[in-house]
């Protein structure tokens, strides 16, 4: 009975935390396919890091979990809007006698390095709370 409730818990779980990407997945092919980042993320399968959540909630570290969606929601965000006025700036100082190589370099958009830097940030984040929280559980018990 023990097993069974906490699969139920787990799969409820796990739908929950997975929702976000499929709600992206789908704006970002309906809405926001003019965007970089938006429209990369969701043709490469958001690198595949949704099986993250599950692996998580499978070894029953659901802040972890949770700490991959939100990461990948926010890192998104930030990544294609910072990295479209990042990319603006740079190809402001592109000039003529720049070589090849350097104009292609500041027409890069950085969003795809950004979006990894916060999910790294939040799961970090993450991270800490969870042994915060477990240091305080020892304290208490």
């Amino acid at each position: 009975m023990k097993i069974e409730n906490d699969l139920v818990k787990q799969v409820y779980t796990g739908g929950i935390l997975i929702f976000p990407f499929i709600v992206l997945y789908f704006i970002s092919h309906i809405l926001l396919e003019d965007y970089y980042l938006f429209d990369w993320t969701a043709n490469h399968g958001y690198l595949f890091i949704w099986l993250l959540v599950f692996l998580f909630v499978f070894l029953k570290k659901y802040l972890l979990a949770a700490a991959i969606s939100i990461g990948n929601i926010i890192g998104i965000i930030i990544g294609q809007f910072l990295g479209d006025f990042i990319r603006t700036e740079n190809m402001k100082t592109v000039t003529d006698s720049m070589t090849g190589e350097e104009k292609y370099r500041l027409q890069h958009h950085p969003g795809f390095e950004i979006w990894l830097i916060c999910l790294l940030i939040v799961f970090i984040l993450m991270l800490f709370l969870q042994n915060s929280i477990r240091k305080n559980k020892n304290k208490l018990s």
